[in-house]
């Protein structure tokens, strides 16, 4: 788990955005890489902004 924490890397993009870089590899061996993005009801979206 500690190896986990330390290559896992959050950035703010901005107000509601926050980009979220996991050390793991897709199917394609690219690294993975998430956004999470508040909504205006409250929510949060995770997306790969595919």
């Amino acid at each position: 788990m500690e190896w986990y924490n330390q290559n896992t890397r959050f950035e703010n993009l901005n107000d509601n955005v926050v980009a979220i870089d996991v050390p793991f590899l897709d199917n394609f061996s690219d690294k993975i890489e998430m956004y999470a993005v508040g909504q205006k009801d409250g929510l949060i979206k995770l997306t790969d902004d595919g």
